[in-house]
């Protein structure tokens, strides 16, 4: 699935489409995800791709929940998962549009699924970690984009244990919130976990740097994180191969 918000080239590369045509894949569907009556990715190969409008109402009621469309996103992919739409899928994936596909990704991953909740994510350039190795300051990444004060978690410094965490938590890599798929139920927990961390503990902070801080503090579970440089899919900066599991 992926989530568009424009019909320019910036929005959905054609290549992003072209690449999963091209594999000719008879088990797996791409959904395109798009606000307003225009046909994203320049509306490329219609009959390979399912392009679902959002509801009015549905973007009204993101709108509502004061998040930037970035990660009210993350609410539309849950709701879509768990909607009569969705049923019919074993596993799931939230994709950026600059992806470009190799080969069928659940093909790959099947496989190396443990359970009906594993979740496999991306980690971004590692050298740009969450943030200077030994800051305990919040990490850059996490309020990237965003005025410090505003992000819920830099309130939250005070301790020792958290100021632990920060240390730490700088020294990690990133993980990239448009490259993460696996099981479908796995999915949509971890899809709900991050929006209402966005909603409560992590708000104001970027999406992607909660998705990090949830990981790297053990509240997400059933995971499965890839580096940088070979595997599964590949973007314009970003690669993957297996380095560690994380167990529930």
């Amino acid at each position: 699935m992926a989530y568009t918000f424009g019909n320019n080239p910036r929005s959905c590369n054609p290549f992003f489409v072209r690449s999963f045509a091209a594999m000719n894949s008879q088990m797996t569907d791409l959904v395109v995800l798009h606000e307003g009556p225009i046909i994203p990715c320049g509306g490329e190969r219609s009959d390979v791709v399912r392009y679902e409008r959002v509801p009015v109402d549905t973007v009204t009621r993101m709108l509502g929940t004061g998040l930037n469309p970035a990660a009210y996103r993350l609410i539309v992919f849950m709701e879509w998962l768990t909607s009569p739409n969705a049923t019919m899928y074993a596993m799931a994936g939230v994709l950026d549009t600059d992806l470009i596909f190799q080969w069928d990704i659940f093909d790959a991953i099947q496989p190396l699924l443990q359970s009906p909740l594993d979740v496999h994510l991306v980690s971004e350039n590692p050298k740009a970690l969450n943030g200077g190795c030994g800051s305990t300051s919040i990490s850059n990444f996490t309020v990237s984009r965003l005025q410090r004060s505003s992000c819920a978690y830099a309130q939250r410094m005070q301790s020792r244990e958290e100021r632990a965490f920060w240390d730490a938590f700088a020294c990690s890599w990133p993980l990239n919130l448009g490259t993460m798929f696996g099981a479908r139920l796995g999915m949509v927990r971890l899809l709900k976990q991050t929006s209402d961390a966005l909603m409560t503990s992590g708000k104001g902070c970027w999406d992607q740097g909660v998705l990090n801080v949830l990981v790297y503090n053990g509240t997400l579970a059933n995971l499965v994180i890839w580096d940088y440089f070979e595997g599964l899919v590949k973007t314009m900066d970003i690669g993957a191969v297996q380095i560690c599991l994380v167990d529930s």
